[in-house]
């Protein structure tokens, strides 16, 4: 699909991607004026247009220049090979300009991070508290829509404190935007983010932060911002659960059920999901007593449906009517049955409902 361009060894030397973007531009605008011979403007003339279909959808996403210019090279290099530097440079010269009123703007409308007063950063750090235990009760068990308003609400907050260079928002950020992603944009914008909240995270993997070892163990179970691997997923996750984060031992349960592919580690699993599901939480301890429902562990599942329904909770109330409706763990009991299917029923529980609603018709109670 794209035309292979030629290496021009006489100036390589003067061109290797350099950390500093705007050093490499210099130099090598000042290579290609020393080797005026080694740039071919005809080859440049048919480059430029596959140039301008690589850098459109980076040109729509709110980057800054050496951003753009980062992933540009890192894009041209991949599919052209080393010989595309200079027409690249000369390339990314020319988009400087358009960048050059908006990057302006924006510095009009925020403050870079580190002339962030005390008082300023007092309050991004409330603000991301409070966004983040919104997005925390709302996405970390996976029980959560996009739509509802409390999600949206957190996707506000953290959209401005990502412009305000507020580095923490930008994992919880990347993971809603890429879960209501709309097209191959939103997709790049949340990579985007969260290679950035992988970089800012790992360089600060050795303060006791929870939090962020969580983050670490999501994008590398998840292959979000680093490539998938899980066992850097489990190391994360379980550093986390031996601070007692509970967040942390669900997570670290779920990736060695999940992930692990030993079977005989199944009961470490289940171990470190009942010290978060212990913690408190109905959600949490009906999806543990359905772990051990699937195993034919009937009897750790009716602790753990016992534990959601001492506390009222419409779901418990309804997984202990079907443990006596099937008679796992205990007799089989058609009274039992319809007294807890009634009792979740009550709150609202429409498989309750029509389960009670069975029993009475066929069954006679």
């Amino acid at each position: 699909m794209y035309e292979q361009l030629p290496a021009r060894t006489s100036i390589r030397h003067d061109l290797a991607l350099p950390s500093d973007d705007d050093s490499l531009i210099a130099r090598g605008l000042a290579a290609l004026r020393a080797n005026r011979e080694a740039f071919d403007d005809e080859i440049y003339s048919k480059a430029r247009a596959q140039f301008l279909e690589i850098a459109r959808p980076l040109l729509l996403r709110n980057l800054a220049y050496n951003d753009f210019v980062k992933i540009f090279f890192r894009d041209v290099i991949e599919k052209f090979g080393d010989g595309v530097k200079p027409y690249a440079i000369r390339f990314t010269k020319e988009c400087e300009a358009g960048f050059t009123q908006r990057d302006k703007n924006q510095q009009q409308r925020r403050k870079p991070s580190n002339l962030v007063n005390s008082t300023d950063r007092a309050r991004q750090d409330e603000r991301y508290r409070v966004a983040r235990a919104v997005f925390d009760r709302e996405t970390a068990f996976g029980n959560w829509q996009l739509g509802n308003s409390a999600i949206a609400s957190a996707l506000a907050a953290f959209r401005q404190l990502a412009d305000e260079q507020y580095e923490q928002a930008y994992y919880p950020l990347s993971v809603l935007i890429r879960a209501g992603r709309r097209g191959d944009e939103d997709l790049a914008q949340s990579q985007h983010l969260a290679q950035l909240a992988f970089e800012w995270s790992l360089a600060r993997q050795t303060d006791h932060d929870a939090e962020r070892w969580c983050d670490l163990g999501d994008m590398y179970k998840n292959g979000h911002g680093v490539a998938q691997d899980f066992k850097q997923a489990e190391a994360w996750y379980r550093k986390a659960a031996e601070l007692g984060d509970r967040r942390g031992q669900w997570a670290l349960g779920l990736c060695i059920y999940d992930c692990d592919g030993y079977a005989s580690r199944n009961d470490e699993a289940l171990e470190w999901m009942g010290c978060a599901a212990a913690q408190g939480g109905p959600f949490l301890q009906c999806w543990l007593g359905d772990f051990y429902r699937m195993n034919g562990r009937f009897e750790e599942a009716l602790h753990w449906y016992g534990h959601a329904a001492a506390q009222d909770d419409k779901e418990g109330l309804f997984k202990l009517g079907t443990m006596y409706e099937e008679g796992n763990g205990v007799p089989q009991d058609g009274d039992a049955a319809a007294f807890w299917y009634r009792k979740a029923a009550k709150q609202g529980h429409a498989e309750a409902q029509w389960q009670l609603g069975q029993i009475l018709e066929y069954d006679g109670y």
